[in-house]
């Protein structure tokens, strides 16, 4: 069985939001889309929402808008009626604009940061540098054939492991494909 809706409601739920169609105010209230059409018309001559935009959406006027009207409770098609919605569309404009003006400020303050950026992203460039170049330094000197201790067969074994391995590890550190990968 279809609900009946009062005028109140519809009122109610127009404002807590900030747009309302026919089909959104149906369902909100548990109505039939013939009834929201209706209460979406009576919103309309009462001033509380604007006419359809072409998505079928209305905007709700503010309160404040509304106060504004005589106390007869004026329509939109009333001259101070209309006052108060071009009043309330000039608030709205205002507020988008503070915001692209903040959206504009954000963006302009972004190519200061490049420069930080790039000087942080060099920074941690020369500290890798700088650890490959200690990394390679303590390898050398852990594995180098000169500082081979044992008899003579390990030493020459250690010399053939050092220079198997040396271009492997020179390749790891630089980031390079190791001479193995390269051939295949």
């Amino acid at each position: 069985m279809a609900r009946f809706a009062s005028f109140d409601e519809a009122v109610a739920v127009v404002q807590e939001n900030d747009r309302v169609s026919v089909a959104s105010l149906a369902r909100a209230l548990g109505v039939s889309s013939a009834a929201a059409f209706g209460l979406l018309a009576r919103l309309l001559d009462e001033g509380h929402i604007e006419g359809a935009g072409e998505d079928g959406w209305h905007r709700v006027i503010t309160i404040q808008a509304r106060r504004r009207w005589d106390k007869n409770g004026s329509s939109s098609g009333t001259p101070s009626g209309r006052i108060a919605v071009l009043e309330s569309e000039n608030a709205d404009l205002r507020h988008k604009l503070r915001e692209v003006e903040e959206r504009l400020t954000q963006r302009s303050s972004a190519p200061a940061a490049a420069p930080r950026m790039r000087a942080t992203a060099a920074q941690q460039e020369d500290e890798m540098a700088h650890t490959r170049r200690r990394l390679r330094h303590l390898l050398a000197r852990a594995l180098h054939p000169d500082r081979a201790e044992g008899n003579v067969m390990e030493r020459n074994i250690h010399t053939d492991l050092f220079k198997r391995l040396w271009p492997e590890i020179e390749a790891a550190i630089s980031g390079k494909p190791s001479p193995d990968e390269e051939q295949a």
